[in-house]
């Protein structure tokens, strides 16, 4: 019984260490980076704008989260 439980354990250990395996680029080929792209002033400032607004977002989705959570701590005193 022993044996048996030792050799299955075995068994599953190895096969998960072979699927988990990741798989190869064939021989010759290796992964392409993606192409960096040179940015124009315009699109730039476009993209910083596009970024500060998101996080404005996040922080007030935040801030308001911290609000409604100190609200239900807090009784008042």
């Amino acid at each position: 019984m022993r044996i048996m439980t030792v050799t299955i354990t075995l068994a599953l250990l190895i096969g998960s260490q072979s699927v988990s395996a990741q798989e190869k680029t064939p021989q010759g080929q290796t992964p392409k980076a993606p192409s960096s792209k040179v940015y124009n002033a315009e699109e730039s400032a476009a993209s910083a704008d596009a970024f500060r607004k998101k996080s404005e977002a996040l922080e007030q989705a935040r801030e308001r989260k911290i609000r409604r959570l100190s609200r239900s701590i807090c009784s008042g005193c």
